[in-house]
């Protein structure tokens, strides 16, 4: 049976966190051995959020009960991405329960709960356990059929930040509004919702600058300069890796048009 560890390890001053896979073969036992960062100063703002941004997330995650909403694709980053939030929450004296398919990251600050990424993973039974210990805050890695238990840890005087594998907003509250909940009672549960956009970076060698016109004019200011993609050896057609946004939405824009949406 393939059998795993996680551990912790220090190296010229910087802290690590490891796991270890042990995968049976024909020729012996195959080691595999990952190593994490332990980013655990970073915040919010190291994750590409803007001050303003900031500012928002913190009065909704410190004011109210209510659900807040992750919208984009699920993987490494999204991951990364709950844990900071969640860790955000803890540093203010908050119990947080994570809600992981699989628990890549240990996180000593957090109370993370492994489902599993099989077909018989105990949903309910773990939520349980995670409503049991009374926590301030409740972050699930991936929403699937599950917002009736969102809207129940609502109801139970917590947080609950909820990652959907979405393309946008709009799609992301729709598809969870096509479940058989009341939409009156979703909306009034809404705290806001953070949209992760990922962008084709602009290649460093050889893009160039031009004025706003049209337009881009109205919307930047005729004073801006835009970026302009050329294309070069080390690229081929201006671009060069990706750049990640956020999008917040507040509650009260997205309850404007919750109902209607359904």
């Amino acid at each position: 049976a393939i059998r795993e560890a996680l551990g912790q390890q220090e190296c010229e001053g910087r802290k690590y966190q490891f796991r270890l896979k042990a995968v049976p073969t024909l020729l012996g036992q195959l080691l595999h051995v990952h190593f994490f960062l332990d980013r655990a100063e970073d915040g919010l703002a190291t994750l590409g959020y803007l001050p303003e941004q900031v500012d928002a997330l913190n009065a909704m995650l410190s004011g109210r009960p209510g659900l807040l909403v992750l919208v984009g694709p699920t993987g490494p980053a999204a991951e990364f991405h709950q844990l900071t939030l969640a860790r955000a929450l803890s540093t203010q004296g908050s119990l947080v329960v994570c809600l992981q398919r699989r628990v890549q990251y240990r996180e000593e600050l957090l109370v993370q709960l492994d489902l599993g990424s099989g077909e018989g993973v105990d949903f309910a039974a773990a939520w349980r356990t995670a409503l049991d210990m009374r926590p301030n805050a409740i972050v699930i890695e991936d929403v699937r059929s599950e917002i009736d238990a969102l809207l129940q840890g609502v109801s139970a005087g917590a947080v609950v930040v909820g990652q959907v594998n979405a393309h946008s907003t709009r799609e992301a509250l729709l598809r969870l509004l096509g479940t058989d909940i009341d939409s009156a009672r979703f909306a009034r549960s809404m705290l806001g919702a953070v949209e992760l956009l990922s962008l084709r970076r602009l290649c460093p060698h050889c893009r160039q600058t031009r004025g706003a016109e049209g337009e881009a004019a109205e919307f930047f200011g005729r004073d801006a300069m835009l970026g302009v993609a050329r294309g070069c050896e080390q690229c081929g057609d201006g671009y060069l890796g990706h750049r990640t946004f956020f999008c917040v939405w507040l509650g009260d824009d997205l309850a404007s048009w919750l109902p209607v949406a359904r």
